[in-house]
């Protein structure tokens, strides 16, 4: 072959492979050049950020900062996104990020202050926004977000005076046009609160989130009114705020809720199914699936759903005395893995109250661990030796006699027969109650589903919840007896659900308790709730079952993860203190009269009874007055006193079973 030939044949196509390298570099470059960078990412995410699809501004904030991890505007876009997907933990750190790199950044120090206010934080929050304020004065966001506080802390006049110099400036700022509508339903104006949020929806029809709050507003119509004509228009609001973005969370969870609402539980799974798919770190979403499979009956789903909710969201106080109240009552072994954890944990709780000296916390805690797990030895021998130090002789017997059942060890044996020994001294073995406790007549008091404040709650039965767990912690008080967490939710299935119905419930109380069908009360608890994320504050109002007259009412608030145990513990509490007791005469030997009520009802050696008794008289034509009999203790038990009348005459004019009073009444007040 030509060796000439060969070389030309060989240069063309070395320039043939150049060419094509030069052409396919150009196409890479190009390639390159077209490829989005963080700057057009963190662009694109502001501008979903602006029309309310956090979805999708979420991924574009994140691909900017895989790109540029120090990028400032993505990291404070996707803290401001997180704020709406109530990831607010996240979000502090993204905003604390963001002052790391600029101090003086008047949208991270909001954003930190919504979160703040989010976690219930109000103080906190309000520092930031009032720094929001010294960097620009004019701050539209820091003034709406110390009109939110106010709204929140209940200081309506104060949050509307805020919202007026807002909308004066801007008479369609959203936000504040939908928390002027809030304000409205509080004020019980559905109407005016339904003009608010059509203006706000008038001013950005592309946002989700007026249509969402309308939604809102209707199921609270229904839920007040019963006609499922308000749940077909709620649903169509609804589908106007997912047809802008099928992700939102709210409007999803929301609808989700509205099905629930109606028990169609089905159509309620398909849409808390979808804002786990979306936001698969959202605990609520998994709390939403567990109560709906628990209505539906299956046991397995709820408790799968509830354990994915609890390892998402440990600190969620709702979510654990709902999942420790499903396993109990739905008869769940005692040996359950759950029921072991939860009894440990509760122990473990009760000895850190006692370490600080909070008594009663202990004992509740105590009392739950037993609940959980009866086989609980560690917790019922520091019960046990509890009771002991508050001179509960027979209480500390009872659980001496449990622990010897359980564990029919000689230490148990021995501590036992010492105990039944020292036990003939006392006075309630005396009066013949060994064997059997007194006859109680202490009021009995029912502990109403609580109501929402806002339409809607974050935990759809929270409601429920909190009155569960307030009942448990008032029975371990005296002078007062709970109905049983059981038949308190047998009753409230019977009843409306809305506080505007409290008169209706009473009558329908009433009626089932002269049916038989439930215990009538002497006194009923109720009230309202608000909750954030690990943030809870309620209401609460004592009434004279009777009268109808409120005899106290209070409010307490706590944060993290013990907020609804400790509040239960101190409402339970202030109740005890409140509610207002009597006993009765049990026996009366030589100068001593027996009474039922003893140091468990706050009665103590030295203290004063009183019994009043009419005076007879020949003269029918006389009012019979009145006559006041003042007696001292002189010994005490757990349920059981002896007392003594101050004056010796008097004894003639006692009789068994006539009724005892504390020596300081508590007066009653009416309703306003």
């Amino acid at each position: 072959m030509d060796t000439g030939n060969i070389k030309k044949i060989n240069r063309h196509k070395i320039f043939l492979l150049f060419i094509l390298f030069i052409f396919s570099s150009a196409i890479f470059s190009l390639a390159d050049a077209q490829k989005k960078n963080a700057i057009s990412y963190n662009k694109e995410g502001r501008e979903y950020l602006a029309r309310g699809d956090q979805f999708r501004a979420i991924l574009s904030f994140k691909n900017a900062l895989k790109q540029n991890p120090r990028y400032k505007d993505a990291i404070l876009g996707l803290g401001k996104a997180y704020l709406k997907t109530e990831a607010f933990p996240e979000s502090v750190n993204l905003f604390s990020d963001v002052l790391k790199l600029d101090k003086n950044n008047i949208e991270a120090v909001n954003g930190l202050g919504f979160a703040m206010t989010e976690l219930g934080k109000y103080n906190d929050a309000l520092e930031y926004f009032k720094t929001a304020l010294t960097i620009s004065e004019a701050d539209m966001e820091a003034k709406y977000g110390i009109a939110y506080i106010y709204y929140l802390m209940d200081r309506n006049i104060w949050a509307k005076r805020q919202l007026a110099d807002i909308l004066k400036v801007n008479p369609y700022h959203y936000e504040s046009l939908l928390l002027m509508a809030d304000i409205k339903i509080r004020e019980k104006r559905d109407g005016e609160a339904k003009q608010y949020v059509q203006k706000a929806i008038d001013s950005k029809n592309d946002l989700p989130d007026a249509y969402v709050k309308y939604g809102r507003i209707l199921m609270k119509d229904f839920k007040e009114s019963q006609d499922a004509a308000y749940m077909t228009e709620a649903a169509d609001k609804l589908r106007k705020a997912l047809a802008i973005h099928p992700e939102n969370l709210s409007a999803n969870r929301n609808m989700g809720n509205l099905f629930f609402l109606q028990k169609s539980y089905d159509e309620a799974l398909k849409y808390f199914n979808r804002t786990i798919t979306d936001y698969p770190e959202n605990g609520i979403s998994y709390y939403n699936m567990a109560i709906t499979y628990a209505n539906m009956n299956d046991s397995a789903n709820a408790i799968n759903y509830f354990l994915r909710a609890m390892k998402i969201s440990p600190s969620d106080s709702i979510l654990k005395s709902r999942l420790e109240d499903f396993l109990v009552l739905n008869d769940f072994a005692e040996g359950h893995p759950l029921r072991v954890k939860f009894s440990e944990e509760h122990y473990r709780a009760a000895i850190d109250k006692l370490k600080i000296s909070l008594v009663n916390d202990a004992v509740m805690r105590l009392q739950r661990s037993l609940l959980l797990n009866p086989l609980n030895r560690i917790s019922r021998e520091s019960l046990r030796d509890l009771y002991q130090t508050f001179n509960y002789n027979e209480l500390y017997v009872n659980e001496q006699k449990t622990l010897f059942s359980l564990y029919p060890e000689n230490k148990y044996q021995d501590m036992l027969k010492v105990a039944i020994i020292k036990r003939r001294d006392r006075l309630y073995h005396k009066a013949g109650y060994s064997t059997e406790l007194p006859p109680r007549d202490v009021p009995r008091i029912l502990v109403l589903d609580f109501s929402p404040l806002e339409p809607v709650s974050l935990h759809p039965d929270a409601g429920e919840v909190i009155a569960n767990h307030l009942t448990f912690a008032l029975g371990q008080f005296g002078r007062m007896q709970p109905v049983s967490v059981r038949k308190r939710m047998e009753t409230a299935m019977a009843l409306k659900d809305d506080r505007q119905f409290l008169g209706d419930n009473l009558e329908i109380i009433a009626d089932m308790a002269r049916q038989g069908k439930t215990d009538k009360p002497d006194f009923v608890v109720f009230g309202n709730y608000r909750e954030g994320m690990n943030f809870l504050s309620i209401d609460f109002e004592l009434m004279d079952f009777n009268t109808g007259v409120i005899t106290n009412n209070f409010s307490i608030s706590e944060n993290g993860k013990e907020s609804l145990p400790d509040i239960a513990i101190r409402a339970a509490n202030r109740l005890y203190n409140a509610i207002p007791f009597k006993g009765r005469v049990l026996d009366i030997r030589d100068d001593n009269v027996i009474v039922n009520l003893g140091l468990i009802d706050g009665i103590k050696p030295g203290d004063f009874i009183v019994i009043y008794k009419l005076d007879s008289s020949e003269d029918k034509d006389l009012l019979r007055i009145k006559k006041k009999l003042t007696l001292q203790v002189n010994n005490a038990d757990t349920m059981i006193s002896s007392a003594k009348p101050m004056i010796a005459v008097n004894a003639e004019d006692i009789d068994v079973n006539d009724v005892v009073y504390p020596y300081q009444k508590r007066r009653a007040k009416l309703i306003k």
